[in-house]
């Protein structure tokens, strides 16, 4: 299946570059992306190679990506390993004050997808979607105004200060800070937060002392969640890196997995629903279980240590048989976004 579209911006290709360069905000124009995470320390250049979670409609899978080329300020190509296969080509063309942007895809669908007559349907669907991401491109970077370059103030510190005028500190271990970019969501991102660890914030920088408090209580009876670390801003939550798959990723890389999985899930709510809810949940129905409240495979990450559960902002108390429910309707009827209470 062969997918070609492309417009003009209103904008030197050194600009339209700075934010097609940028993959982990690709989400920000692309409106079938919901996130994006590295599984390389390099976020740019061949052999860069991340996951980007995707929904069409009622459709969620994860498509998985390796940069194959990477020609500076003209194009980027990657290869698609994921459940979806194939190659992507996003090239920019210099037209003076405007750019041409040209975006192909040559790609296979799975056979739980139809395979060929998937295809057939799925074109235009894709065509539209991706013409109309070119479109949300194009109005970015028209609306916003081309920033000025920066004029330094001469040679050395921009505040005048040479090196024999700074004042000499004795050296500190500093503490730690928010590395690299590892994934860009809609919600909010993800960074590397010294060794083996990482920190979670949001756009809307929301109190996530709620989050953090649940994820402590699950973790200190028995159940399997990312440790979670002190940290002075309850904007931030800091816990362990997970390497691994979401359990939606490994079920469309490999379909035959699904009733090891479906057990898996079953088990892991059966342990959640034996664990009594701390006393500053609120209560959603009669019952007496923590409830996750957004208990899908996606949220389940299979770690080299064992299933990891993950996203615990909607949790509540109640029935646990209601937290199986609500599974049920995520898995029947796709993505039902924020909390139910």
């Amino acid at each position: 299946m062969r997918i070609h579209v492309g417009t003009e911006i209103e904008a030197p290709r050194s600009r339209v570059w700075s934010e097609v360069e940028d993959i982990a905000h690709h989400v920000d124009w692309m409106s079938d992306a919901e996130s994006i995470r590295f599984e390389t320390e390099g976020h740019q250049g061949v052999g860069t190679r991340f996951r980007v979670k995707t929904r069409l409609g009622l459709l969620r899978t994860v498509d998985t990506m390796t940069v194959t080329e990477w020609v500076e300020g003209e194009a980027i190509g990657v290869e698609h390993s994921g459940a979806v296969r194939g190659t992507g080509r996003i090239t920019l063309d210099d037209m003076g004050d405007r750019t041409s942007i040209t975006w192909d895809e040559e790609l296979r669908l799975p056979a739980w997808f139809g395979g060929r007559v998937g295809e057939i349907v799925a074109k235009p669907v894709l065509t539209r979607i991706w013409r109309k991401n070119l479109g949300k491109l194009k109005e970015l970077l028209e609306s916003r105004p081309a920033a000025d370059d920066p004029s330094p103030s001469g040679p050395g510190d921009p505040t005048g200060t040479t090196p024999e005028e700074a004042p000499v500190e004795a050296p500190t271990e500093p503490p730690p800070t928010p590395g690299a970019l590892i994934g860009h969501g809609r919600d909010g991102d993800i960074r590397e937060f010294g060794p083996g660890k990482v920190i979670r914030t949001t756009h809307d920088g929301r109190d996530l002392s709620r989050e953090k408090a649940v994820m402590k209580w699950a973790a200190d009876h028995g159940y399997p969640v990312p440790r979670v670390y002190d940290h002075d801003d309850p904007t931030a939550i800091v816990m362990d890196r997970l390497d691994g798959p979401s359990m939606l990723e490994d079920l469309g890389a490999h379909p035959w997995r699904s009733r090891r999985h479906a057990r898996l899930l079953g088990r892991l709510h059966l342990r959640l629903a034996e664990i009594e809810p701390p006393d500053f949940l609120e209560h959603v129905a009669p019952g007496n279980s923590l409830l996750h409240l957004d208990f899908h495979p996606e949220n389940v990450i299979l770690t080299p240590e064992g299933p990891r559960v993950i996203d615990w902002a909607n949790a509540a108390a109640g029935p646990g048989d209601l937290d199986a429910a609500f599974t049920w309707v995520l898995l029947k009827t796709g993505h039902v976004g924020g909390n139910i209470v």
